[in-house]
């Protein structure tokens, strides 16, 4: 399992579609605030379980999960793997639309900080 660096005072940068891009496609202004909303439920969880980060995934049986201090933790982890592979859809959907309307660009230089 991969560690999870969490800042304290660090800020989450939202891509959010230019303004004709809330008209061509409006659904990619939706998916950055969902996206938002994934990392920091992710940084919450990361928080609050952060030997989720640190247990040692070599097992005596090769096929068995790792074993994580309490079933939250273990929860956790679950929650966090779904989030990432949400937050990993949502970009490669933010690619694809703008790449089909070449007029969008919902690129770092159009974030804005929470």
């Amino acid at each position: 399992m991969k560690s999870i660096n969490v800042a304290e005072h660090d800020s989450i940068a939202v891509p959010i579609p230019c303004a004709i891009g809330f008209e061509l496609a409006p659904e990619l202004a939706v998916l950055s605030l969902l996206d938002a909303a994934a990392l920091i439920a992710v940084r919450a969880l990361a928080c609050t379980h952060p030997e989720i980060g640190t247990i040692d995934d070599a097992q005596d049986l090769p096929d068995c999960p790792p074993a994580f201090p309490s079933a939250s933790a273990c929860t956790a982890s679950s929650i966090i793997a779904h989030l990432e592979a949400l937050r990993f859809g949502i970009a490669s959907y933010r690619r694809s639309r703008c790449r089909e309307l070449s007029g969008i660009v919902a690129a770092p230089d159009h974030q804005h900080d929470l």
